[in-house]
């Protein structure tokens, strides 16, 4: 983290605030919550309970809920720039939340999942049937923002920290599941659908904005085009690009090799953390799955996106100093 905020500083060709902003409210909150150790339950769950609902009702009506004053976006499918899938001969709503983007609100509720989901073992009574029903209630909101970045990266949290928790602690998601049969037909478009003119038109813009990357690393290799630059110089290519939605090849491309290092060795660390007693590596992962398809959880991409990545790195590095001074002892 040092080493890729050491680079972002060096490499401002000139006063870029978001990136700024991003790391520095990642360090805030990273070593906020690495040195004071606060109890979050409860604070994660109100968020899954209030991001959830409002993605589930935003679906169930196709249309927003007019909270302007929570930030939720004005939402009708039949508007351009609306994000939505096409099933059933029309399109259809992909819940935002109180979030800008149905992928955005994807990768906040599977990664607060994530570091809810152990605490539902650990609850007993009432505080444990609080949890259940916020870990439906934001599993529900994950199904219907319909983004295939946060359900793959969901997934493979869920499968790595299998082993580590209760059989029951599934049950949330397996109603959820359930909840989703009428709708299966629009979970498979997402997959299924590449005729579709709106899938095509996804896969074409992702895989325009892969092959523009990989060209600005070749031609940048070593220093980057500089953090924040990456825009301004794909649309010189191409003036239709939009940001690359993979943060290796965003790091690379704006950092360089050695940015590109730095962010491997990041990543590492998930791994490190394996052993021990219920490691975090659940939601680590998801980080690292969801950054191969989105940049949602990169802190120089936006200060809620900052946010989540301290709020999942932190219990990486709690669980690796608690592990080194066991190792010690």
């Amino acid at each position: 983290m040092l080493g890729l905020t050491l680079l972002t500083l060096i490499g401002l060709r000139h006063l870029v605030f978001m990136p700024l902003l991003g790391w520095g409210s990642a360090w805030g909150i990273y070593l906020f919550l690495l040195n004071e150790r606060p109890r979050l339950t409860g604070i994660l769950a109100l968020l899954l309970l209030i991001q959830g609902g409002v993605a589930v009702m935003q679906f169930w009506q196709q249309g927003d809920l007019g909270l302007r004053v929570l930030g939720e976006y004005s939402l009708d499918p039949t508007v351009e720039g609306v994000s939505v899938l096409w099933a059933r001969d029309h399109p259809w709503l992909r819940a935002y939340g109180l979030t800008g983007h149905p992928n955005m609100l994807g990768a906040l509720l599977a990664s607060l999942l994530l570091l809810l989901l152990p605490e539902l073992s650990r609850g007993q009574g009432w505080p444990q049937r609080g949890i259940a029903l916020a870990l439906s209630v934001g599993f529900l909101g994950l199904l219907v923002s319909f983004s295939r970045a946060a359900w793959l990266g969901f997934a493979g949290g869920v499968l790595v920290g299998l082993g580590r928790t209760s059989r029951w602690t599934l049950l949330p998601f397996l109603l959820g599941l359930l909840c989703l049969i009428p709708y299966r037909d629009l979970a498979g478009s997402r997959w299924a659908e590449r005729d579709s003119r709106i899938e095509q038109r996804s896969m074409m813009e992702r895989l325009r904005d892969v092959s523009l990357a990989i060209e600005i690393i070749q031609q940048h290799p070593w220093a980057g085009v500089g953090v924040g630059r990456y825009l301004e110089v794909a649309r010189a290519r191409q003036p239709e690009a939009l940001i690359v939605h993979n943060v290796p090849l965003l790091v690379g491309a704006e950092l360089g090799f050695l940015g590109l290092a730095c962010w491997l060795w990041l990543m590492r660390a998930g791994f490190l953390a394996l052993s021990g007693r219920e490691p975090p590596v659940g939601p680590w992962l998801s980080l690292l799955v969801i950054g191969l398809f989105d940049i949602t959880l990169w802190p120089t991409t936006g200060i809620r996106n900052a946010l989540l990545f301290a709020l999942l790195a932190a219990p990486l590095a709690i669980h690796l100093e608690e592990s080194a001074l066991g190792n010690e002892g």
